[in-house]
């Protein structure tokens, strides 16, 4: 009797987000039980996990995760930065990530051609990240975990220096096999042609095993894997043309019967490498310099820090700062750390970080950042921000994120490189046969330089470097003007925009509200009146309290006990002093309250269409006071304005100032299309209604209040220091509040779709007609036809081509 097989049954524990309570558990045992294939759940409440137990054959660990994760119950993962060494081409970067990405636990990987590394996402408690690294090693490649900028930086160096040597000791050789293999053209054959080709198969094989050896390893690891890449064609076709010359030396007689005319090609074989070797040498030197910007971040930070502790001054290493710390900051010193100044006034210079070339001048209770240079005074500030939380950190987490990122038009080359190799080795096989078979003047050499040729001029290399060179080089760019691009595919959605939204307050304005001018109507005298008002808005939260506080506070107050206080949202304030009632708010608040208001027309009729905000005073239900407020509008924000309805795009104005304050500053800025009076819940509604009507919105706003409208917008631009709400909801942050970072955002990503474009014409251009080119398309026609030697130098300048194109962002004026 056959008996049937036990179920295979495993077991795994995710740890999640936010178990807070028993209804927490019960609906995830639920959700996850209705799961096919699973045979168990279990939620503990207290660890903030998830055991499950299900059958492999049924279902597999990541649709568990999604299942999760789409309950908002989010699977803690693991993330790691993973320097690899060997990759060449587009079918390197394919092979890797499809190989990785079957493993059980791992999420999600991202691999950068340009840059040679990988970001990885796993689950911890399924697979560790030597196992990953193992895997990928097995594909033929050196894995390592990158824990430090510099330390990746050693390893691109240990690279380039290796294919260097390489190259230094392969040129000699190849050159003497050059110059020996073509002594015959000049009728020069002093040692025979037998000792000739023996001569030159000595010289050859130092330069076909020991330099080439790099292309044999790549070759032998990818057919265990039964894949192919850039090094298979380069070790198939000149293996081809190696091992037809030594035939051709030592057995000679074996050829004779299909060629006539037996030669050797040793030369051909060292030139091929040797010049793939140079190609890959520019190459390295390329993407190294493509990211430069970013190493140039990083050493940004101060790597010591002066605090004060036990109360001596220490320098310790910037990784042992701490919140709270108290850091001293000499002149010519770089700040290690985020913080608040608590003593001392200097200008520091923020250039790096933000893209302002003029120092800013800073006092006690000013936020500085790690990066900026002290310029001259000494001062101590509080650390705020350590580590990982520093905003300069922030800055160098984003352009890793953007340039691992994909772009939708990159898609193409993905599908293309992924059946690149294979079918480039098809082409050359069909023409071998077909040039063998089909001409009466060609023969077994004239088509084995065919084979070799369209291996080697195919370049599966500038398809995989097109698009992650070129977003290295602009995010970099970028972040050096303190532009944070958060994908890859928000450069796409820049080009279709056509309408730009800014918010009013903290936007286009400085968001400062302070008072221009103070009216008192008689019936009390002006200290008075600004003490009333003082004790009032210091019990208030909104925003134009400070500006009142700080006018009457120079002006000279009296301290006053407010008893019975009210505010009123939108409206004004109210509260009983001295036995007197007294409000200060909008007109329409006044109204309301019945305050007799014979005197105010005259005195707050006028001014609101010159765009202020003005506050009535009343005590004991009569007007005694009237207080104009402005927000003043930010210098560059006319030229932004103008700068981009040049650009042909619609500008608005987004407002939850009245109509006539926001018309005042529409005219200003030359802004026809207003919207005011508009809440901060209604915002995004506005944005929706713009998308509707068939436009390409982007929203510029400060990152906090504007956050829905951001997410709403086509592109959220967020004005603000990196906080991590502007990171979250907006698709670029400007570190900074100048406005000019608008039209530069736009134009550093229109310029880098531009680039990511002309690389894959290039790309998918060369190799459209390189490869028919090196078959013999022409031959029968125009009697054209290319040397493996012009195929091989073909292939490494397109690889190079595109690099250098992309290089080109780094001096692009924004």
């Amino acid at each position: 009797m056959k008996v049937k097989a036990p179920t295979e049954i495993k077991a795994v524990d995710f740890e999640v987000d936010k178990i807070t309570c028993q209804g927490c558990v019960n609906f995830i045992e639920k959700n996850i039980s209705e799961i096919e294939g699973v045979t168990n759940v279990r939620a503990n409440l207290a660890e903030s996990s998830v055991n499950v137990r299900y059958q492999p054959g049924r279902i597999d660990l990541n649709s568990i995760r999604k299942r999760l994760d789409n309950i908002n119950y989010n699977v803690k993962t693991s993330r790691a930065n993973i320097q690899i060494e060997g990759m060449h081409c587009a079918s390197c970067v394919s092979k890797i990530e499809n190989e990785i990405s079957r493993l059980e636990g791992v999420v999600d990987i991202h691999v950068n051609l340009a840059d040679q590394t990988a970001r990885v996402e796993y689950i911890h408690q399924i697979i560790d990240l030597g196992r990953i690294l193992k895997r990928i090693e097995s594909l033929g490649y050196k894995a390592s975990h990158q824990e430090d900028e510099i330390e990746k930086e050693g390893l691109k160096k240990d690279y380039h220096s290796r294919l260097l040597r390489n190259f230094k000791i392969a040129l000699p050789f190849t050159a003497l096999i050059f110059f020996l293999s073509h002594l015959g053209m000049f009728g020069i054959r002093p040692l025979g042609q037998q000792t000739t080709f023996i001569i030159l198969f000595i010289l050859a094989l130092p330069v076909q095993f020991y330099c080439g050896r790099r292309f044999y390893v790549g070759f032998w690891k990818s057919l265990k894997n039964a894949t192919a890449s850039m090094d298979t064609l380069v070790a198939v076709g000149t293996s081809a043309a190696f091992l037809y010359s030594v035939i051709a030396t030592f057995y000679p007689s074996l050829l004779t019967s299909v060629d006539q005319n037996v030669a050797v090609y040793y030369d051909t074989a060292a030139i091929i490498i040797t010049l793939i070797l140079f190609g890959r040498l520019l190459e390295s030197r390329a993407k190294n310099a493509t990211s430069a910007e970013i190493e140039k971040l990083i050493r940004l930070e101060g790597r010591t820090a002066l605090v004060e502790r036990d109360g001596k001054e220490r320098q310790v290493d910037r990784a042992d700062v701490e919140t709270g710390n108290i850091v001293i900051i000499k002149p010519g010193s770089k700040l290690p750390v985020d913080g608040v100044v608590v003593d001392g006034f200097s200008s520091v210079d923020e250039s790096m970080l933000t893209g302002e070339s003029l120092p800013r001048e800073i006092k006690p209770g000013d936020r500085v950042f790690a990066g900026s240079i002290n310029k001259t005074g000494r001062f101590k500030f509080e650390a705020r921000a350590v580590g990982d939380d520093t905003v300069l950190s922030k800055i160098v987490e984003s352009v890793k994120q953007i340039i691992t990122s994909r772009a939708p038009i990159q898609r193409l080359a993905d599908k293309v490189a992924a059946v690149f190799v294979p079918a480039v080795m098809l082409i050359a096989a069909v023409a071998f046969v077909l040039w063998m078979i089909l001409p009466a003047d060609t023969n077994l050499t004239f088509a084995l330089m065919i084979f070799i040729a369209v291996l080697i001029i195919a370049c599966p290399c500038a398809l995989g470097l097109a698009t992650p060179t070129a977003i290295m080089v602009g995010s970099s760019r970028g972040a050096r003007e303190g532009i944070l691009i958060k994908s890859a595919e928000v450069l796409e959605r820049v080009q279709k925009i056509d309408t730009v939204v800014f918010d009013k307050t903290g936007t286009l304005s400085e968001g400062r509200p302070h008072v221009d001018e103070f009216k008192n109507l008689g019936n009390f005298d002006s200290r008075r009146i600004l003490s009333l008002a003082t004790a009032l808005e210091k019990a208030s939260e909104h925003p134009l309290s400070e500006a009142v506080i700080v006018y009457a506070t120079e002006k000279g107050v009296d301290e006053f006990e407010v008893k019975d206080f009210e505010a009123v949202p939108g409206r004004g304030l109210r509260g009983k002093i001295d036995d007197s009632q007294v409000h200060l708010g909008n007109l329409a608040f006044m109204k309301d309250e019945g305050v007799n208001l014979s005197n105010a027309e005259q005195h707050t009729g006028g001014l609101k269409s010159n765009g202020k905000t003005v506050l009535l005073l009343a005590v004991d239900f009569s007007l005694e006071g009237i207080v104009y407020i402005s927000d003043l509008i930010k210098p560059e924000a006319e030229d932004v304005i103008a700068e981009l309805k040049e650009s042909g795009r619609s500008v608005w104005l987004l407002s939850g100032d009245n109509k006539s304050a926001a018309e005042s500053v529409g005219r200003q800025l030359g802004i026809d299309n207003i919207l005011a009076e508009v809440m901060p819940h209604e915002k995004s509604h506005h944005i929706k209604s713009l998308k509707a009507a068939g436009n390409k919105v982007a929203m510029v706003g400060d990152g906090v209040n504007d956050a829905p409208a951001l997410a709403e917008a086509d592109i959220g631009i967020a004005l603000g220091s990196g906080t991590d709400v502007a990171l979250a909801f907006s698709d670029i942050t400007l570190i900074g509040e100048n406005l000019h970072g608008v039209t530069k955002a736009l134009k550093l990503s229109e310029t880098t779709l531009k680039t990511i474009k002309q690389n894959l014409v290039w790309a998918f251009g060369y190799n459209v007609v390189a490869i028919p080119l090196a078959a013999g398309l022409l031959y029968p026609f125009a009697g054209i036809l290319l040397s493996p030697v012009v195929a091989s130098a073909a292939m490494a300048f397109s690889s190079i081509f595109v690099v250098s194109n992309s290089l080109r962002l780094r001096r692009l004026q924004l």
